[in-house]
């Protein structure tokens, strides 16, 4: 047969003591995570979704004149200028946004406004902002209706009547550049035969 092998002495076991600890370590957590699923689904939220108070971004106005042909005064006397858009080039140019505008936010139309950050060594003009028209029913309830409103500055870009200021820090660039790149390529406003 063979040599009889040296076995490793036997470990001693954990005392009972040091088990339970163990087990109760093990069981708070389990009534933790299920605690914490409760309380994540109970608004119907997934669980690594706590609540965050909606803050409002801007605040609704008035329109109390059309200023230039992107520039507003509010009801407030502030001019906002229309984020995003450059100056028109030339007076027609400037005629047609602010006809346009006119027709969109007459003074008297409810807008929403949220201020945009200037561009570095911009000081000059009007603060630029995003001004928003909300649906006619919109009873200005909080959070703000986004997804049933219109961008002034947007429907200007995609009738062809304005052009985006590229070098501006603006949060809507993309979509601006998107609607602007449809109106040349649909030959509107600008874009269109001369």
């Amino acid at each position: 047969m063979g040599e009889p092998q040296d076995l490793p002495p036997p470990q001693p076991r954990a005392a009972p003591a040091a088990r339970r600890v163990v087990w109760l370590v093990l069981i708070a957590s389990w009534v933790a995570l299920a605690a914490w699923a409760v309380f994540a689904y109970r608004g119907g939220q997934k669980p690594w979704q706590f609540p965050i108070p909606a803050m409002p971004v801007g605040a609704y106005h008035e329109v109390k004149e059309i200023a230039g042909p992107v520039t507003l005064r509010l009801d407030d006397g502030t001019l906002v200028r229309l984020g995003g858009l450059a100056e028109p080039a030339t007076a027609a140019e400037s005629g047609l946004a602010r006809t346009r505008l006119e027709a969109l936010a007459a003074p008297g139309t409810t807008v929403y406004v949220e201020p945009e950050p200037r561009a570095a060594g911009d000081h000059a003009g009007p603060p630029p902002a995003s001004v928003w028209l909300p649906p006619p029913a919109d009873r200005r309830t909080r959070p703000f209706s986004y997804s049933r409103s219109r961008l002034l500055g947007q429907v200007l870009v995609q009738d062809g009547l304005a052009r985006v200021n590229e070098a501006e820090p603006y949060r809507y660039l993309n979509e601006f550049l998107t609607s602007q790149d449809d109106a040349r390529r649909h030959r509107r406003g600008l874009w269109g035969p001369r």
